[in-house]
């Protein structure tokens, strides 16, 4: 609402960034969730290719939002645009916020990480923490 209320186009695409964000970790605990189920008799080897078809949903709703962003960011060079002013101190508090917020959630999924041993994460994804 910030983003959209200061015409923040920074804000606005970091918001559709979280919420991306937000649906993948959905859509992969779900996937995982599937592919942790023993063979039946529809699926003799398993149903590991969930996993599969999970990444290529994600894939298209990055798709879809990059689509969306780059077509109002040509839009916006091409016609202009304003910030407003009366919503700009909003916008920045908004910001400072969603920075705090975002640390504090990747350390504790780090610590989630390192303390399950998810095979969703890469090995050695976080060393550098």
């Amino acid at each position: 609402m910030a983003g959209l209320l200061s015409g923040s186009s920074a804000l606005v695409a970091d918001a559709w960034h979280t919420m991306s964000d937000n649906a993948s970790s959905v859509i992969i605990y779900l996937a995982g969730k599937i592919a942790s189920k023993p063979p039946d008799e529809l699926h003799p080897y398993g149903h590991g290719r969930s996993v599969d078809v999970a990444t290529f949903i994600i894939g298209l709703i990055l798709l879809v939002i990059t689509a969306f962003l780059t077509y109002e960011s040509i839009n916006r060079v091409i016609n202009g645009y304003s910030i407003i002013a009366e919503y700009t101190l909003l916008a920045a508090s908004i910001l400072v916020l969603t920075c705090v917020m975002k640390e504090l959630l990747a350390r504790y999924a780090l610590r989630l990480y390192k303390d399950t041993g998810s095979p969703f994460v890469p090995r050695g994804s976080f060393s550098s923490f």
